[in-house]
């Protein structure tokens, strides 16, 4: 059984010319509904764009929203990509690596880390290496593996990352 476009927009919010999906979603948060029991999930932008457009979707194709919102599922909105071209649409959305992401990625990383002071011992480690202390003297007074004192020493882990306004400028001390 294939749903009517009002059963799929009785189940959305309209909001502007958007009509954004209330019901179950993917770990990406893409909009999908399961039309039995036993099947999987179907994505309901493909559905409501094979039920509004002559021609289909054609064969390895994505639908997705022009709109940027991926709870939408507006015929207005919906357009097919290619993956290179979702992928540019999706980039410009701020989707993929920035400096920004990157810097709070490492701030994320950071904050697990089993170094009590973050960065500052790290910064003692290596002032304790150029000293001349042997590293599996730092690893014992640091809690940590003789294999992270090394990469710490080599610049590998705990880089002092500089952000800047655009990712090619980045660079590590």
């Amino acid at each position: 059984m294939i749903p009517t476009l009002d059963l799929l927009y009785s189940r959305c919010d309209e909001v502007g010319n958007c009509r954004l999906w209330k019901q179950a979603c993917t770990a990406q948060g893409l909009p999908i509904i399961s039309l039995s029991a036993k099947q999987r999930g179907m994505s309901v932008r493909r559905i409501v764009y094979k039920l509004t457009h002559e021609r289909g979707v054609i064969a390895g194709r994505f639908v997705s929203p022009s709109c940027g919102n991926m709870k939408c599922i507006s015929e207005h909105c919906l357009v097919q990509r290619t993956r290179s071209e979702y992928m540019i649409a999706a980039g410009r959305l701020g989707a993929y690596s920035s400096a920004a992401t990157t810097a709070r990625l490492t701030r994320v990383a950071r904050s697990r880390s089993k170094l009590a002071n973050g960065i500052e011992s790290a910064r003692e480690i290596r002032a304790m290496h150029a000293g001349g202390a042997p590293l599996s003297e730092i690893a014992d007074e640091h809690g940590i593996t003789v294999s992270a004192v090394w990469k710490i020493v080599k610049n590998m882990m705990w880089r002092e990352v500089i952000v800047t306004n655009s990712v090619f400028n980045q660079r590590t001390t």
